[in-house]
């Protein structure tokens, strides 16, 4: 789980590195952050959200989605 979850976490930076240029604030509100998770009492599945935020209306949207423990079958609560 933790391999998962650290998986999780560097994927906005594996997406940025891609593009070479200093870090704006444009680009930091671009980026999906994830925030709380929780894994199922049989331990199969995590929860966990992700927000996005819109920088006209300045405001953020939160979703939560589910995926295996192995780190396969991603989808929206």
């Amino acid at each position: 789980m933790k391999k998962l979850l650290l998986l999780l976490c560097l994927i906005p930076f594996v997406i940025s590195s891609q593009t070479k240029h200093p870090l704006t604030v444009e680009d930091l509100w671009a980026m999906k952050r994830i925030g709380t998770f929780d894994l199922s009492l049989d331990g199969k599945t995590i929860a966990f959200s992700v927000t996005t935020y819109d920088m006209d209306s300045n405001k953020g949207n939160s979703d939560i989605f589910l995926v295996d423990a192995d780190g396969s079958n991603l989808r929206p609560f």
